[in-house]
């Protein structure tokens, strides 16, 4: 049985990293604007954007 500390740390190390190219100016523009106007980063902004366009938003992350 894992506790949820422990959860949390192997869900951290969980993560991986993505480049994306070609991003179309008009995406980067509203993309930075949602950043700004949500006081988040562009990373932050962009994985839920991501999350909401793929229809799994609010759920709980999977842990392997």
């Amino acid at each position: 049985m894992i506790v949820p500390v422990l959860d949390d740390i192997i869900m951290l190390v969980k993560c991986y990293q993505m480049i994306l190219r070609r991003i179309p100016e008009k995406v980067r523009r509203k993309l930075r604007e949602m950043a700004r106007r949500e006081g988040k980063s562009m990373n932050q902004a962009a994985l839920e954007a991501l999350e909401r366009g793929l229809g799994i938003a609010g759920e709980p992350p999977e842990l392997h």
